[in-house]
C-alpha cells in the first residue's frame, strides 16, 4: 500500500510564512485570516507527519510573536524530527522574535566548517551580530577543502571583525546590545520584514566605535520614540562598552 502522502506539505506552508516575513512589518494576532487558514493546514499535516507539523506550528508562533507557543512547539519537533530541521527552525524563530543571544548560540555553532552549512548560513550568524564567529569560520573553510559562496563579503566581515577585536567587543556583546533593541521591538510587536542591524565603523575626532544601524519601515517620531525607549534599557550596560559599541533605529530608505 502505497504510504498516505499530505495534500499540504511543510515546504507550501513555509513558502506562505515566508511572503508573511518579507511583507508585514508586524506580528499578526491569532484572529488574522492568514493564521487561522496556516494553522488550518498545519493540522492536516500533523496528522500525517507530526515532526512536520510541530515544525510547522513553530514557525507559525514566529510570525504572530508567540514565544510561549514557538518553545512549545520547537521542544515537540525536537523530540520528533530525525532530520535537524528543528535545529535551524528553532534559530531563525528565535530571530524572528528578537533573540539574539539565544539565537547567536544556534548558528555560530551550525556555522563551523566541519558541519557544511557555512554557506547557506552565515547570514543568520550575522544577524545576531556573530561577525568573529563568521570570519573565524570563513578562515577555516580552506581546511576543511571548501569554499564561501561568491556572495560572501569577506573584506567587510573581516573590517568589523578585525575591530571588535582590537576593541575587546564580542559577539556576544554585540548579541547582548540587540537583545536591548529586540525588547523594544517585541513590546510594539515589530517583525524583521528583511530588515537587520547593519554596522558601520564610526570615527570621529580620533575616536571609532562600532554603530549598529537598524532601519524600519517607521516615521521618523516612531523611530526617535523606539530610540527613547532604547536608551532607557542601556542605564545598566558597561560604560566602556558602551564608548565602543553603539546601536539606534532609523527610518528605512
Amino acid at each position: 500500500m502505497a504510504s498516505q502522502q499530505p495534500a499540504t506539505t511543510l515546504n507550501t506552508i513555509t513558502d506562505a510564512i515566508n511572503a508573511i516575513l518579507t511583507e508585514s512589518t508586524v506580528y499578526l494576532s491569532g484572529n488574522d485570516l492568514q493564521i487561522r487558514r496556516l494553522l488550518h493546514e498545519c493540522d492536516k499535516l500533523m496528522q500525517v507527519n507530526a515532526a512536520d507539523g510541530w515544525i510547522c506550528k513553530a514557525r507559525i508562533a514566529q510570525i504572530q510573536g508567540d514565544e510561549e507557543a514557538f518553545q512549545y512547539a520547537i521542544r515537540n519537533a525536537e523530540r520528533l524530527d530525525s532530520t535537524g530541521e528543528w535545529e535551524q527552525t528553532k534559530g531563525v524563530g528565535l530571530l524572528n522574535l528578537h533573540r539574539y543571544s539565544a539565537a547567536q548560540d544556534i548558528f555560530c555553532k551550525m556555522i563551523a566548517p566541519e558541519i557544511g552549512l557555512f554557506g547557506p548560513l552565515f547570514p543568520f550568524a550575522l544577524n545576531t551580530g556573530a561577525y568573529r564567529s563568521v570570519h573565524e569560520s570563513y578562515q577555516g573553510l580552506p581546511g576543511k577543502g571548501m569554499t564561501a559562496p561568491k556572495t560572501y563579503p569577506a573584506e567587510s566581515i573581516a573590517k568589523v571583525s578585525t575591530f571588535m577585536r582590537e576593541s575587546n567587543i564580542t559577539d556576544k556583546d554585540v548579541a547582548a546590545f540587540l537583545d536591548k533593541a529586540g525588547d523594544v521591538l517585541r513590546r510594539h510587536s515589530y517583525m524583521p520584514a528583511n530588515s537587520s542591524p547593519q554596522p558601520i565603523i564610526y570615527i570621529m575626532d580620533g575616536d571609532s566605535c562600532l554603530y549598529f544601524r537598524y532601519p524600519l519601515d517607521v516615521s521618523p517620531a516612531q523611530a526617535a520614540t523606539l530610540n527613547f525607549e532604547l536608551a532607557e534599557l542601556m542605564v545598566d550596560v558597561d560604560f566602556e562598552l558602551l564608548d565602543k559599541l553603539h546601536i539606534s533605529f532609523e527610518v528605512a530608505q
